[in-house]
């Protein structure tokens, strides 16, 4: 899996949320810091080998009055990666909580550790 850049450049006001990627014998896990984002903002899509991460932040004074000084800036978030040929594209797990998305993309089945049996002649 790699982390990708082409259409980040062509997306204005875009940022790259952190994110943090790691590998377990099952799965490799996504990790994304998106603070200020509700999980009904978020788009997860699988496309051919692209994984995308998309949000639309939309941040409400909620009545709370006049702003006067404004430092948190609503931004839309991008992340695209490459899987690779040994990852379930069709059982992607996602979760959300406290700001963090998670994805779990499963290894396929032969990409799995596994045990070989050694046989002997009868």
């Amino acid at each position: 899996m790699t982390g990708k850049t082409r259409k980040e450049t062509k997306r204005k006001a875009c940022r790259r949320p952190y994110v943090d990627v790691f590998e377990t014998d099952r799965n490799v896990v996504l990790q994304f810091e998106l603070p200020g984002i509700a999980s009904d903002e978020i788009e997860v899509g699988v496309e051919g080998d692209s994984l995308r991460v998309e949000t639309t932040a939309m941040i409400d004074g909620g009545g709370r009055g006049e702003v006067l000084l404004r430092e948190f800036v609503p931004a839309n978030f991008y992340r695209e990666f490459v899987l690779s040929r040994d990852l379930d594209r069709e059982n992607i797990h996602a979760s959300w909580s406290n700001g963090v998305l998670t994805l779990k993309v499963p290894k396929a089945a032969e990409a799995q550790p596994h045990k070989i049996e050694i046989r002997t002649p009868e």
